[in-house]
C-alpha cells in the first residue's frame, strides 16, 4: 500500500483536489483544472511525479493480479494479449500458472522497455512476446483472451469506446475480452468502488456500473458474459464477439 498512499499524499494529487468542486460543475477531471492538462499529458513532463505514479501502480497490480488469478481461471487460453499491461506483472503471473501459454505484451515503448526484466525474472520471457504500440491506434491480433487490467476506467466514454473497439478488430470469433475493473453496485451501500469512482473524478476517468459496462460494449460490438467478483474492490467483466 505504501506506493499508493505516497502517490495519494503527493503534491501534485492533492493540488488536484481544491479543484474538486469544478470537477463536480463541469464532470471534467479535477486534475485537468488543477494542472490545465490530462494526467497522462502531465506525467510526461513531471519524470519526479511519474515515478511516484508508477510506484503507486506497481503497488495497485500486485493486489489486482492475485485478486483476479484467485477468481477467473485462464487455462483454456493459448495466447493472452495484455493491452496496456505496463511491466507485465500480471501476463507473467497468468502464465506462471499456465505452461501450456504464450504472451503478448501490448504497450507504449517507453513502457514496453521496461518488461523485460521482470518477464525474465519470472521465468516466462520464452513464452512471451512484447510488442510495442498505441491501444489507439490498434490491438494485435490473434490471442483468444484479451486482458485489459484498470485500463477502460482512466478514460470516458468515447476514448474508452475507441479501445474496445480496436480490441474488438483485432478478436476472433471465439476470443474473449476480460475487462480488470471496480464495478459500481447500483444501489446506495457502501463500496470501496465508490471512492475509487471519486478519486478517479479527481485524477481523470470513472468507474462504472456493470450495466453502464454492458451498454458500452454493446457499442463495440461486444456481448457481456458475466462479471466474476473478487474479494477485492475489482471484479472481471468477461465478453465475447458480436457479429
Amino acid at each position: 500500500m505504501r506506493g499508493l498512499v505516497m502517490m495519494l499524499e503527493s503534491p501534485f494529487i492533492r493540488q488536484a483536489w481544491t479543484s474538486l468542486i469544478e470537477a463536480v460543475s463541469s464532470g471534467d477531471a479535477a486534475f485537468d483544472h488543477a494542472h490545465g492538462q490530462h494526467l497522462f499529458d502531465y506525467l510526461r513532463e513531471h519524470p519526479n511525479d511519474a515515478a511516484v505514479f508508477d510506484q503507486a501502480m506497481v503497488g495497485a497490480s500486485r493486489q489486482l493480479v492475485a485478486s483476479i488469478l484467485d477468481v477467473y481461471d485462464f487455462a483454456g487460453y493459448r495466447t493472452i494479449v495484455d493491452v496496456g499491461g505496463g511491466n507485465g506483472a500480471l501476463l507473467a503471473a497468468i502464465l506462471g500458472r499456465n505452461p501450456g501459454a504464450r504472451g503478448i505484451l501490448y504497450e507504449l515503448p517507453d513502457v514496453a522497455a521496461r518488461a523485460g526484466g521482470l518477464l525474465a525474472a519470472s521465468g516466462v520471457a520464452d513464452r512471451c512476446e512484447v510488442i510495442e504500440g498505441d491501444f489507439f491506434e490498434f490491438v494485435p491480433r490473434g490471442g483468444d483472451a484479451y486482458v485489459l487490467t484498470q485500463i477502460i476506467h482512466d478514460w470516458d466514454d468515447a476514448a474508452a469506446l475507441r479501445i474496445l473497439e480496436n480490441c474488438r478488430a483485432a478478436m476472433g470469433d471465439d476470443a474473449r475480452l476480460l475487462l480488470g475493473e471496480a464495478v459500481l453496485p447500483e444501489g446506495t451501500e457502501p463500496s470501496l468502488a465508490k471512492l475509487i469512482d471519486i478519486e478517479m473524478l479527481v485524477i481523470g476517468g470513472q468507474e462504472r456500473t456493470e450495466a453502464e459496462y454492458r451498454e458500452l460494449l454493446e457499442r463495440a460490438r461486444l456481448r457481456l458474459t458475466r462479471v466474476v467478483p473478487s474479494a477485492g474492490p475489482h471484479s472481471v467483466v468477461e465478453a465475447v464477439p458480436v457479429a
